[in-house]
């Protein structure tokens, strides 16, 4: 036998087994997928920590929220076992078998390329969900609070109730917003009436500047920052920041007689107000400094004596009086309408819908 028919006869058996066809560093199928472990699981349990009161886990530096608490098991799982680098194209698969709320065993199934060969495996991990509670929460139940935004309105006025409702929903969406980028650590502690405005305190001084900023950007007003020694925290002084946040008087949505003319303002450009008078429709634009001399109006539902062709004749509510007005499209005969009073001048703005008690 020549010497390369030694070795081609050599390199027909795998060096570890004796059998033929060996397919990589001189070995077969079956020894190669033996020298390789798949995945090895922990060698305890994978212990689960879990807010029992907002059901948030610890990521990292910060809490996070999971999708469910069996996302929460899964991952916990996944990240205690260990892969062989070598393994390419891995695809990772779980089954999670709740054996109560406090205990689940996951079968973590791997499946892989070794060498170009096949390979797969699987560990059972038991995860332990033991209940904490996150820093936010205990925060949060103890009345810890870094920041105070004040709402209120220049002078005498009262914030509205729908303008309340409004920033309601942007305080919502802003520490939802902040709640999703760091954790559960921002939150709104309470929210009280004062004053004719209303005091929000939060949790965070971020979320109370976001939201200061943008209650000024929808509205407009000014904004002005003060701070307060609260106490000591591991050996250092604790502020708390307070923002009043002054709304105009006249802002999106507000109708003004504006000297002869009643003017409806659909929204803010710096430090100017934009818009139209009624009935006529003519744009108008106001600076900031001239404001003080507009009157707000507060629209009155008043009852349509007639209507036809963009015509008719409403109830003065103080008088009694029948006066005539030119009507906006939807406002009918025997119906109501919003209207406001300017100089003696009644001008309707819209159709009103039918009370809730009529």
């Amino acid at each position: 036998m020549t010497s390369a028919d030694q070795e081609g006869s050599e390199a027909a058996f795998c060096i570890s087994c004796g059998d033929s066809n060996p397919i990589a560093d001189g070995k077969c199928i079956d020894c190669l997928r033996e020298e390789v472990t798949v995945v090895r699981g922990p060698s305890g349990p994978v212990k689960l920590e879990r807010c029992v009161h907002c059901g948030a886990i610890p990521v990292r530096e910060h809490w996070d929220q999971p999708t469910s608490l069996v996302e929460a098991v899964e991952q916990s799982a996944i990240g205690s076992v260990l892969i062989p680098e070598a393994l390419e194209g891995v695809d990772v698969r779980v089954v999670v078998r709740e054996e109560d709320k406090k205990n689940y065993v996951v079968d973590v199934e791997v499946t892989g390329s070794y060498k170009g060969v096949t390979v797969e495996g699987e560990a059972p991990v038991r995860v332990q969900v033991k209940n904490v509670t996150c820093q936010a929460c205990s925060r949060r139940h103890g009345g810890y609070y870094e920041a105070i935004v004040q709402v209120r309105e220049k002078g005498d006025a009262e914030v509205s109730d729908e303008r309340a409702g409004e920033i309601a929903v942007m305080i919502e969406e802003e520490v939802r917003r902040v709640g999703g980028l760091s954790g559960t650590q921002s939150y709104l502690l309470k929210a009280e009436a004062r004053h004719g405005g209303y005091d929000y305190y939060f949790g965070t001084k971020p979320v109370a500047k976001n939201i200061a900023k943008r209650i000024k950007d929808r509205y407009g007003g000014s904004l002005t920052h003060s701070t307060t020694l609260a106490g000591e925290e591991d050996g250092q002084e604790v502020h708390r920041l307070t923002i009043a946040v002054r709304l105009p008087r006249v802002m999106k949505g507000s109708v003004i007689g504006y000297g002869d003319e009643i003017v409806e303002v659909y929204g803010r450009s710096g430090n100017r107000v934009l818009g139209r008078t009624v009935p006529e429709g003519a744009g108008r634009t106001i600076e900031e400094r001239h404001l003080d001399r507009a009157v707000v109006l507060e629209p009155k539902r008043v009852d349509i004596v007639y209507a036809a062709q963009g015509e008719g004749q409403i109830l003065d509510p103080e008088s009694l009086d029948a006066v005539q007005v030119r009507l906006p499209e939807g406002v009918e005969s025997g119906g109501q309408a919003w209207a406001v009073k300017h100089r003696e001048r009644w001008v309707v703005l819209e159709a009103a819908a039918p009370r809730d008690d009529a």
